[in-house]
């Protein structure tokens, strides 16, 4: 029934949902993104750290972690 479940990355007006294949959704709000250093986890190729939270990223992004951290620090800024 688990892997069933939707995975994947949602941006929305509330912040930043991800979710792994057979695990528990992560949330950060916007509010926490911009309060918190995003950083990108080494040697992991689809983990993004935001705070203390780790979120997984589309493989597809892999080779853009960097970009794609900047770009949320740069959205929760322009939302305040």
């Amino acid at each position: 029934f688990g892997l069933g479940k939707p995975f994947g990355v949602i941006l929305d007006e509330r912040g930043l949902i991800s979710r792994d294949l057979m695990e528990e959704p992560v949330f950060s709000s916007w509010r926490e993104i911009m309060g918190a250093p995003v950083t990108v986890k080494e040697g992991e190729e689809n983990v993004i750290i935001i705070g203390e939270k780790e979120h997984q990223i589309p493989l597809e992004l892999k080779d853009k972690k960097e970009n794609f951290a900047e770009f949320l620090k740069f959205t929760a800024q322009a939302r305040a």
